[in-house]
């Protein structure tokens, strides 16, 4: 079979679908390896990080911003002339032994592909979630909380990353309702402990969101106390949901590569059951998701990449 290279069609030794840490992280070593390599990334890059407002436990920086940190390994992976498309994928395809990764205007061919899609926010499901969202309801703390200046709002969640969020916000907002349907938080100590210093957040523990409220946009929220089942009406302006992720996989369901819960299975070397098939980062089936993890990832399945290519010759 032979594969025509053109305008639509690019041939690569290597595709990177993902830029956030593992994914930057993956480019940077394949590059050093002088492996000819692509990143594609669907929206911008940075990943998660770009959404966070401080990083306490990334060694090297005391604390630092998120979009700050996400800005530094992007400025590093443009140093090396990496391309990057910025295009989501709309499928992934292998014939013989190329891979096809389609995107919106082209398809890129490759030996190898490496995942590092991350995860999408996981939503509340509730009634006219759809219609208040970028009207009341949003993901990232860090890009719209300023709009909330001075104004109340409530998080939801009990992980670090709700507490972190919660955290960047008691700085810029009136008051802050943390909202969480346990008695404890799963976040690390440290964080919430920092929290509870804040005199304007609001702890309302065992507590779910059971509406929301509003007509055209967002004024507040009905939460219901579990232990109690009585029912409250919260006024705030914007509500930022934490309550865990999804992984971002659906393009890679015909491979038979995924788990239950559609995170992707690897072995040791980030490989998957497809030979050139690898995997890094938040997107893969494991315990611990964290910046130093994906990092480790992305240094694994580039490396597990250059010695694919090795054998293969």
């Amino acid at each position: 079979m032979s594969y025509r290279v053109d305008g639509k069609n690019d041939l690569f030794d290597l595709v990177i679908i993902g830029s956030g840490p593992a994914g930057i992280t993956a480019a940077i070593y394949a590059k050093r390896a002088n492996i000819n390599v692509c990143v594609v990334e669907g929206s911008a890059p940075g990943g998660k990080i770009l959404k966070t407002g401080f990083i306490d436990n990334y060694p090297g920086f005391a604390s630092i911003k998120g979009p700050d940190l996400a800005v530094n390994m992007f400025n590093q992976l443009n140093s090396l002339s990496v391309p990057i498309f910025y295009s989501q994928v709309t499928g992934l395809e292998k014939q013989e032994n190329y891979f096809f990764t389609y995107l919106d205007n082209k398809t890129l061919l490759s030996k190898a592909v490496i995942v590092a899609t991350g995860t999408l926010e996981r939503k509340l499901g509730l009634e006219n979630e759809a219609k208040f969202e970028t009207k009341g309801i949003s993901y990232c703390a860090i890009c719209d909380g300023p709009l909330y200046k001075n104004r109340d709002v409530a998080v939801v969640g009990g992980g670090n990353a709700a507490v972190e969020e919660s955290l960047y916000l008691s700085g810029i907002c009136n008051k802050v309702y943390l909202i969480h349907r346990r008695d404890e938080f799963r976040a690390d100590s440290y964080a919430v402990n920092k929290l509870k210093e804040k005199k304007n957040v609001v702890f309302l523990l065992s507590h779910v969101v059971d509406s929301y409220l509003g007509d055209q946009t967002l004024k507040g929220i009905k939460v219901k106390n579990l232990k109690n089942n009585q029912s409250t009406d919260l006024t705030v302006d914007c509500l930022f949901p934490y309550i865990g992720a999804v992984p971002n996989t659906s393009f890679l369901k015909s491979f038979n590569v995924l788990s239950e819960e559609g995170y992707v299975l690897v072995d040791a070397n980030q490989k998957t059951c497809v030979e050139g098939l690898y995997a890094a980062g938040d997107c893969v089936h494991k315990k611990i998701r964290q910046i130093s993890t994906a990092i480790s990832d992305g240094t694994i399945a580039a490396l597990a990449v250059n010695d694919f290519f090795k054998l293969n010759k």
